[in-house]
């Protein structure tokens, strides 16, 4: 049952309480339908909580899926200098038949080692501050989720706690109310008057 039902059914168990006469507007109401009431907004309760418990594991599941995803581009960023210092290698090699070449290729394949560790190093950052982005933004939102469904679960709550506080302060008036006026019928009996309500 949702909250709105269970506020309405509420609202229908007032509505549909007996005033007692000469108690300033006090009433009877059916205490079984109150109790039924009663197990729906734990229930209630209940899924709300495992809603809120859902969001930390989707939260969770998000922030590994970014460290995946850093873990991949940081590989990926390795594999690729890898192969841009074994080509540099490769080429080195192919030009060592003249001195002269050796040199060139020597400075050539040194700048190439060179830009590819720089390269690397910048392409393990950039990957370095996307994953920390995506698990910022990631706790981010959680946190906004799970701080929503906390305040929507409290307010819920709350009301619900008002108004099952209203309706048991009636009961308890109304068995109060019962109570004396069984005391009185009986303390009447034994004079000339008899109080019945």
């Amino acid at each position: 049952m949702q909250l709105n039902e269970i506020l309405k059914e509420l609202n229908s168990i007032i509505d549909s309480g007996r005033k007692v006469p000469g108690f300033n507007g006090k009433m009877m109401i059916d205490s079984e339908r109150l109790a039924e009431i009663f197990r729906e907004l734990s229930t209630s309760s209940d899924s709300g909580l495992n809603e809120a418990q859902l969001i930390i594991t989707q939260k969770e599941s998000i922030l590994e899926q970014a460290q995946l995803e850093a873990n991949r581009i940081k590989d990926q960023a390795q594999n690729n200098a890898f192969e841009i210092q074994e080509n540099a290698n490769m080429a080195r090699t192919e030009k060592l038949s003249d001195s002269d070449i050796i040199r060139e290729a020597e400075e050539t394949a040194e700048k190439i080692v060179q830009k590819s560790h720089e390269d690397a190093q910048n392409i393990v950052q950039d990957a370095q501050k996307q994953a920390f982005n995506l698990i910022s933004e990631s706790e981010s939102r959680a946190s906004d989720q799970r701080d929503g469904a906390n305040r929507y679960s409290r307010e819920v709550l709350s009301s619900l706690e008002e108004r099952l506080s209203d309706v048991l302060g009636q009961v308890r008036r109304g068995l109060d109310t019962l109570g004396s006026d069984q005391k009185m019928s009986v303390d009447g009996s034994n004079g000339n008057q008899k109080i019945v309500s």
